[in-house]
């Protein structure tokens, strides 16, 4: 059997060092962009929906304000199918079978932040930067029912991602309470 030199047996142990140093270096980057990085740039919108309901001579009206803040570090980009506002309207029913039982119209379902999407492409994508806000007012006619409370609801779609904010109105010229849901 031949004997191994120390020059081979200094290069194996030099390999080996190399080969562990890159390894660590690897699995520290895998770790950092799995677990912070995904963490930090986190697409986090925060949808908004508020108003007021007002009947006056020409009928009933709503005035929603809509407000979408991007609370992430990354740019979100929101598609212009799948988002949007709807409007639904409840008229109190006398008897009802089931007391948990709610059932609104729906009044319309109205595009969001229309000004706003680049309508000149294809695409039709609009994108908020990193503690960025995009807001706009809409004003709803109902004028041809009556109803006991106004539900609106704000859907926010960006990819695989959407955003739901709904509030309802009980009394006119009541201002509207919020609340967020966020799916995934």
């Amino acid at each position: 059997m031949v004997p191994i030199s120390s020059a081979w047996l200094s290069y194996v142990a030099l390999t080996k060092d190399l080969v562990t140093v890159i390894a660590i270096f690897v699995g520290g980057f895998w770790t950092y962009m799995y677990f912070i990085k995904d963490r930090v740039f986190q697409h986090r919108l925060n949808p908004v929906v508020s108003g007021r309901w007002s009947i006056n001579g020409d009928g009933n009206k709503i005035v929603v304000n809509l407000l979408v803040e991007n609370r992430g570090r990354s740019k979100v980009i929101l598609n212009y199918e799948g988002s949007g506002l709807a409007v639904y309207g409840y008229k109190k029913r006398l008897a009802s079978k089931n007391a948990n039982e709610v059932e609104f119209v729906e009044l319309g379902v109205f595009p969001i932040f229309e000004s706003r999407f680049l309508v000149e492409s294809e695409s039709r994508r609009l994108w908020v930067e990193s503690n960025e806000s995009v807001s706009e007012t809409k004003v709803i006619d109902f004028s041809e029912d009556v109803f006991s409370a106004i539900y609106v609801e704000l859907v926010v779609c960006s990819g695989n991602h959407f955003w739901v904010s709904g509030a309802c109105l009980s009394e006119p010229d009541m201002i509207v309470k919020e609340k967020c849901n966020e799916g995934f």
